[in-house]
């Protein structure tokens, strides 16, 4: 390619077509542009899951916000929500037990600032009194996200000592 140097107003269109060229990508499998969110997007631009506990301070039970009762049966109460500007895709949230009964729950797609939905889980029954998990959304990382730091909390729910 020649580019005619003596005139700097001509060089600098060149210059920009060859860049937007070059900045232009594609989707492997069909050579297509790709519009959808990637993991090249700024992570300013990128949904942003959250998990937040219902409860805000110890709830009803103690130790912990994540940790409440309808009726007779105890939970795991949860929200996950969308703090980031972009839509997130649906994903999954896993509630993980260290004592077992792991669950995976659907998480459908959100608008950018959403509040999302609340989860419960049933506590496993494991005669134990305090019972550990871990809940985890979009558990492999496959939706692009400004940050997964707080795609994560862990914390306990102590049961009653009589059990009820």
């Amino acid at each position: 390619m020649f580019i005619n140097l003596t005139s700097a107003r001509t060089g600098l269109i060149a210059f920009g077509l060859a860049a937007a060229v070059i900045a232009s990508t594609a989707d492997a499998g069909t050579n297509k542009p790709s519009n959808t969110l990637s993991q090249n997007t700024h992570p300013s631009q990128k949904p942003d899951l959250v998990v937040h506990p219902k409860f805000k301070g110890n709830g009803p039970m103690p130790n912990s916000g994540y940790c409440g009762s309808v009726g007779q049966t105890r939970y795991v109460m949860f929200r996950v929500a969308n703090g980031g500007p972009k839509p997130s895709p649906a994903t999954t949230v896993l509630v993980d037990f260290a004592a077992g009964a792991d669950t995976s729950l659907n998480v459908p797609a959100m608008a950018a600032h959403s509040n999302g939905q609340f989860y419960q889980v049933p506590l496993p029954m494991v005669g134990s009194q305090n019972i550990s998990f871990t809940i985890k959304v979009d558990p492999q990382n496959d939706v692009p996200e400004k940050s997964y730091t707080n795609n994560i909390a862990s914390s306990v729910c102590s049961l009653p000592h009589d059990g009820s």
